[in-house]
């Protein structure tokens, strides 16, 4: 066991293991290595302080946990500069809970147009907002009470107010246009109380930038954002053009021909685990063979699947009813229908997984009996992706990958 104050100051060797204990001081964004997204979060002892960075994991840490934990340390990826912590969540241990017992913390996923992790990524000061978040669950009614309350005893306010900026910065980082609603709700029925004139200029200042968010028409696709579940495009193309994206040819002439009647192709799944530029070329030439096959285009994006589910989702359920020819185009399609090895490896609550495999497969039936429609889904892997769903697909491209899980490569079977 090392104190964390020693281990910054000690010259640093990358890959060295060191075990460490401290509370979780702070959660951060979510960010990317490589294909692997990871939760961090800042953990500290009587010291100093240390950012830990761990691949998504089914559990759940909050601020004021007490933490004992083993991992290689290493340059921030994000800021060589300075040292971070990787770990897993098997080597990580709650000595010390608090606010709310681990096993009750995926009920926390849910507070509204909020989530809570979330939420504490894109703030500070987690630990003082933990109490507030969990007595009002960022309902403006209770958020109201809380503060009438205060206010009628004396009481300080400013971890409210704090809140309110939070909620506030939430709206606009997450691009939510709920959220932005409940927020300017609560700022507006708190105004009204007799606050001070320093947190009524705070809370004029939000209700201003809110109501700007909320009303002016002009803001809308700022908050609403470019990515709105399914994006319809009616793109253009010469049959010509397909030549030049040389092996992804053969499979757009055969979605071009199911479009215009001449083929039996109703679904294709493409295996594409690779860079960027491999994806946006993907992208390219079925944009171009809805235009060659006279169909307008229906796409998602992997961001978009990820970032606008429920939308995506939605909008999925009134595609069978569609009259005109249509392209559906959908990256991620391990997220709509995942297998069991998605879910056991990826996702932290299997049974909201599984519901949602029960109805992506409900979904995909449904719109496969329309047969002006044409499905060309992305996956990185056929592994990660329901039998159901994998099953009904008309041709499948690329080549049969196997999947890592821990440190083992597993194989698969369709």
């Amino acid at each position: 066991m090392i104190k964390i104050g020693e281990l910054n100051a000690k010259p640093l060797r990358p890959g060295q293991i060191f075990e460490i204990e401290g509370r979780v001081t702070e959660l951060l964004p979510v960010f990317t290595l490589g294909t692997r997204r990871y939760e961090r979060m800042v953990v500290s002892d009587d010291t100093g302080e240390i950012t830990v960075s761990l691949p998504s994991s089914p559990k759940y840490f909050l601020p004021g946990d007490l933490l004992k934990l083993k991992g290689r340390v290493r340059p921030c990826p994000y800021m060589p500069s300075e040292k971070c912590i990787e770990t897993s969540a098997e080597e990580i241990v709650i000595l010390e809970p608090k606010w709310v017992r681990p096993q009750d913390r995926k009920d926390l996923d849910d507070l509204g147009p909020f989530t809570l992790f979330a939420f504490l990524a894109v703030t500070t000061l987690d630990e003082r907002k933990m109490e507030p978040i969990l007595r009002t669950r960022l309902e403006p009614v209770k958020i109201y009470e809380e503060v009438r309350k205060r206010v009628e005893l004396g009481k300080d306010i400013s971890d409210f107010i704090e809140l309110l900026e939070a909620m506030t910065l939430y709206s606009v980082f997450f691009r939510s246009l709920s959220a932005a609603e409940i927020t300017q709700n609560s700022v507006i029925m708190i105004r009204g109380l007799d606050i001070g004139d320093e947190h009524k200029s705070k809370l004029d200042i939000m209700e201003k930038f809110l109501r700007a968010l909320v009303d002016v028409e002009g803001f809308r696709p700022y908050i609403l954002g470019p990515k709105a579940g399914l994006i319809e495009t009616y793109p253009l193309g010469k049959e010509e053009e397909l030549d030049k994206y040389g092996e992804l040819s053969n499979p757009a002439i055969e979605v071009v021909k199911s479009l215009r009647g001449e083929g039996d192709l109703r679904f294709m799944i493409i295996q594409l685990e690779g860079s960027i530029e491999g994806i946006r070329k993907v992208r390219e030439v079925f944009e171009l063979a809805a235009g060659v096959g006279g169909a307008s285009l229906l796409s998602s994006t992997i961001d978009t699947t990820l970032e606008k589910f429920q939308e995506v989702i939605e909008q999925l359920e009134t595609i069978p009813n569609r009259k005109e020819k249509t392209l559906l185009y959908i990256e991620g399609l391990e997220v709509l229908v995942p297998s069991n090895l998605f879910i056991s490896t990826f996702v932290k609550d299997p049974n909201v997984a599984l519901k949602v495999r029960m109805k992506g497969l409900n979904l995909l039936s449904r719109i496969l009996k329309n047969s002006s429609i044409v499905i060309v889904a992305i996956t990185p892997s056929i592994a990660l992706v329901a039998k159901e769903a994998v099953e009904k697909a008309d041709k499948i491209v690329g080549k049969a990958k196997k999947i890592k899980k821990g440190e083992e490569y597993i194989p698969y079977t369709v």
